[in-house]
């Protein structure tokens, strides 16, 4: 079955980490379509990168040569990009995650990957340099010199999280209702909330990520359920 790295930043990891979280939202990036779309340019509406925007209409869903194909599928897994650290700790080196402080030593790597996954739990210090210097405490207590690694850059050996997809569909991201925002972690604490201000938070939350680059009102989403791998 397909893999796909997927990135969460330290909120979310610890939605996911806690049970809370069991959805997320990704970006449709739709394609420019060809100069004879006759719904994109033949009635002259002009192309907008997250869907077309129609005079007298809603924003409505963008032409059938315009959606790119779908990269996710039920059954795949999703493995979790964080941000991390290689660290020294009381278990030798490890791998250090941002998110809840948590570090997996590298036995743990090992039982799951073998002696060598790419470039990997190997420890070959020559072939494969770190910083497994740092000691861990010293990283999360903020120590001159002590940085992590973004999650862009986490490899797949060194993902502590697998998730599998149990459900995909594409949606606007303003149609999202409160109970979709429960599941991806946005914590409903108070029952006194209406609908509206629980979308609020993730309406904010979302902003804070993408800014006007995905806006609200008109991009579309990829909304994947999942669960965690055990």
């Amino acid at each position: 079955m397909k893999e796909r790295g997927i990135i969460f930043n330290a909120e979310m990891v610890r939605a996911i980490l806690d049970g809370r979280k069991t959805q997320t939202r990704r970006p449709i990036r739709f394609k420019r379509p060809d100069d004879d779309c006759t719904w994109c340019y033949g009635k002259g509406f002009e192309w907008i990168e997250c869907g077309n925007e129609h005079s007298g209409y809603d924003y409505r869903q963008p032409c059938r040569c315009c959606w790119p194909n779908n990269p996710y599928e039920v059954g795949m897994t999703l493995w979790v990009r964080e941000t991390w650290a290689d660290v020294n700790s009381p278990d030798g080196p490890a791998i250090c995650y941002r998110a809840d402080g948590n570090y997996q030593g590298w036995s743990d790597f090992s039982k799951s990957f073998g002696p060598d996954y790419g470039a990997g739990p190997s420890m070959d210090y020559e072939a494969y340099p770190g910083e497994y210097c740092m000691w861990w405490m010293d990283l999360l207590r903020g120590e001159e010199g002590h940085s992590w690694k973004p999650s862009i850059h986490m490899p797949r050996w060194a993902s502590r999280i697998d998730l599998k997809v149990t459900g995909v569909r594409a949606e606007r991201l303003r149609d999202i209702n409160s109970h979709d925002v429960i599941a991806e972690g946005i914590a409903w604490e108070d029952s006194r909330y209406s609908d509206v201000t629980i979308i609020s938070r993730y309406q904010h939350l979302w902003q804070s990520m993408y800014g006007d680059k995905h806006p609200w009102e008109t991009t579309w989403v990829w909304v994947l359920d999942f669960k965690v791998k055990q």
